[in-house]
């Protein structure tokens, strides 16, 4: 994953696989969590959603 930018949703990164890529953005909160929404790149924006991630 590599840094792309940050805005009023998140800290965008993108990524990329072996069969894909896509770009994830990621929240810090208050309760020390990090959450986010990772997209696969389908030509719209911000992409197809394929999952969350929800780190402690």
């Amino acid at each position: 994953m590599t840094y792309s930018s940050s805005n009023e949703y998140g800290y965008w990164w993108n990524w990329k696989d072996a069969y894909c890529n896509g770009v994830a953005v990621f929240n810090n909160y208050i309760d020390g969590s990090i959450r986010g929404t990772i997209y696969l790149t389908d030509g719209t924006n911000p992409g197809r959603l394929i999952g969350a991630w929800i780190g402690e």
